[in-house]
């Protein structure tokens, strides 16, 4: 039989269609849908995050290692928990370059075969140098460190600002008030047991602390540094610009390898801070930091 529809139940139907379609697209662009699925990812990369070569989901509540050797060619060393391999890319010893993996952001401190995956956990196995750079943390996972953190711990995240970055600093609040718990205050009412007991995202260029973590930037493992109104990166070139960077926090007792709580800093110019924080929230990141600038 041939019956036609009433115009309220076509409606609703399209409706509900558009609805579907919207819900499905939001979860195709939002890094969280590997949590929705109760599975993790693995990354394989290249020179601190320049290339990918393999992005694949994995099934969690397995080793690192096991993860690993179910998606990629791997040869081990030392009874089976150091990598020195992976698809045919090998240590080499002469140009010190190897293979490190980081946990939603973090670099490890266990052993890949004695880290358990966590649903919604990224791993990352990157291939670099470590001569010029021992980088304890990278951003280019963003925002797992502070949505799933390490070992399935995470902790409560305070955005700090000078008065110049307020808009940006609201504009970070709204994104990850959505995920953890957070909160938003001027730099200068941080104390040292906020940046102890706290994931910390600072927006600033000169205040004490901005210029205390900055002068840190060697043993922070950081491409780039102020330098007066100028970034600076590890070859001494200089640009007009602003960056965004990520370490395991220097603040912590334990230290910066404790895979605990984590510390951005995001400085520099005024003009292009507020581009770095678009790159960041859109998640357009294409290496361990981020940097936008003009060289001088």
């Amino acid at each position: 039989m041939n019956r036609k529809l009433p115009p309220g139940i076509i409606s609703i139907i399209v409706i509900s269609l558009l609805i579907g379609l919207f819900l499905l697209t939001s979860n195709l662009n939002n890094p969280q849908n590997v949590e929705d699925e109760g599975d993790a990812k693995i990354i394989i990369s290249l020179n601190f995050g320049e290339k990918i070569l393999k992005e694949v989901m994995v099934k969690s509540g397995i080793s690192v290692i096991d993860a690993l050797k179910s998606v990629a060619n791997v040869s081990l060393a030392y009874g089976g928990k150091f990598v020195v391999s992976i698809d045919n890319i090998s240590s080499d010893l002469k140009e010190q370059r190897d293979w490190f993996y980081y946990v939603n952001g973090f670099l490890a401190n266990v052993g890949a075969a004695d880290y358990i995956m966590h649903p919604g956990d990224v791993v990352r196995w990157d291939y670099h140098c470590w001569k010029t750079l021992l980088v304890n943390s990278e951003l280019q996972d963003f925002p797992y460190m502070f949505t799933k953190g390490y070992s399935n711990k995470t902790y409560p995240l305070v955005v700090a600002y000078e008065p110049t970055f307020r808009n940006e600093a609201e504009k970070i609040y709204n994104f990850m008030k959505k995920s953890v718990t957070v909160n938003i205050v001027k730099i200068e009412n941080l104390t040292r047991e906020i940046l102890e007991r706290n994931n910390v995202i600072l927006l600033g260029k000169s205040s004490k602390l901005v210029e205390e973590i900055n002068s840190r930037y060697d043993e922070l493992g950081w491409k780039y540094h102020l330098s007066g109104d100028y970034v600076v990166d590890i070859h001494g070139k200089k640009y007009r610009g602003a960056f965004a960077q990520i370490t395991q926090s220097p603040y912590n007792s334990k230290g910066i390898g404790a895979c605990e709580n984590i510390l951005l800093l995001i400085a520099g110019n005024e003009e292009y801070v507020g581009t770095v924080v678009d790159i960041l929230l859109n998640y357009k990141i294409d290496s361990f930091w981020l940097m936008e600038g003009e060289p001088l």
